[in-house]
């Protein structure tokens, strides 16, 4: 090879090497500064952020509460996944037969009703259950979410971006 292609090869390994580095860099910062829930939010890490503030008393609550509903927890969202195969599977019909896919749709939807409701009874059942102070650190905690701040709840009540 000449002299002035291994240049430019060595040059440009340098450089992807030194943004493969400060891109690690950053990576590492982030997940130092706001802890790995800010990661990707999977409330796995989002809970265990929220036992962290918790003394092990309440911590048993929470375990013990979440060990009561998580058979019931499973089975709603299995029934989620299944409701939305029959869904998935109606929309890819070579035919589509409008009463069949209303159906799946409502059942989909009543699928999703029944797990918002249990998850909506364990969160009551786990606030009735905590302390006052253990219940607003766990709550808070839980509250803090990645993706707060980027995406409001309700778009409509959102302020309009700022014109140039």
């Amino acid at each position: 090879m000449k002299p002035r292609l291994l240049y430019l090869l060595g040059a440009a390994l340098l450089v992807s090497l030194g943004l493969n580095v400060f891109l690690g860099g950053v990576m590492i910062g982030r997940w130092a500064e706001h802890g790995f829930a800010h990661s990707g939010g999977s409330p796995r890490f989002i809970r265990e952020a929220a036992l962290k503030a918790l003394n092990p008393a309440a911590r048993a609550i929470v375990d013990d509460l979440r060990d009561r509903h998580q058979a019931q927890m499973r089975d709603k969202f299995r029934a989620v996944r299944q409701a939305t195969r029959a869904l998935e599977a109606q929309l890819q019909a070579d035919e589509i037969d409008r009463a069949a896919l209303d159906a799946a749709q409502a059942d989909l939807s009543d699928r999703w009703a029944e797990a918002r409701a249990e998850m909506a009874r364990g969160m009551t059942e786990l606030a009735l259950a905590l302390p006052p102070d253990a219940r607003k650190l766990y709550f808070k905690a839980v509250g803090k979410r990645p993706w707060a701040g980027h995406h409001p709840a309700n778009w409509a009540d959102s302020p309009p971006p700022p014109r140039p």
